[in-house]
């Protein structure tokens, strides 16, 4: 498993040796916290998983509110991730790589988080239903 880690690391463009290498698992954890809180909002409100909205559409909601609402729950930790991949790069390389910066940022800080709100929803629905259900 540690290599299969290790090579996609590596094949998508992450150092996951040296100096902070810590960021990788800080900041998917934050990004999880986040779409596990967001999960359990979206179920208590009884709305669709964010996939679903986002591709086929939601009548309650835009799909410009629902991506509004993703960057406002993750913003501050893809802010973050930048920052720190930036910090990275300048003690490891001595320069920084934009688009690397943003790629790994977005593959550590959104990619956690849109994969996991959705099956947090659901399992918080199915609890939900569950406890009315026993009512």
């Amino acid at each position: 498993m540690e290599d299969f880690i290790s090579n996609f690391l590596n094949a998508v463009g992450i150092r996951h040796d040296g100096p902070m290498a810590f960021r990788l698992i800080l900041q998917p954890v934050m990004s999880l916290i986040y779409a596990i809180v967001a999960g359990v909002r979206d179920a208590k409100a009884g709305r669709k998983p964010l996939i679903q909205a986002l591709i086929f559409g939601n009548t309650k909601r835009s799909r410009k509110d629902i991506l509004k609402e993703i960057w406002k729950d993750i913003g501050k930790v893809f802010i973050l991730a930048t920052v720190m991949e930036i910090i990275f790069e300048i003690i490891e390389f001595k320069t920084v790589h934009p688009l690397v910066v943003l790629r790994v940022s977005f593959y550590l800080a959104i990619v956690p988080y849109v994969i996991m709100r959705g099956p947090v929803e659901r399992i918080v629905e199915l609890f939900i239903k569950k406890k009315s259900n026993s009512d």
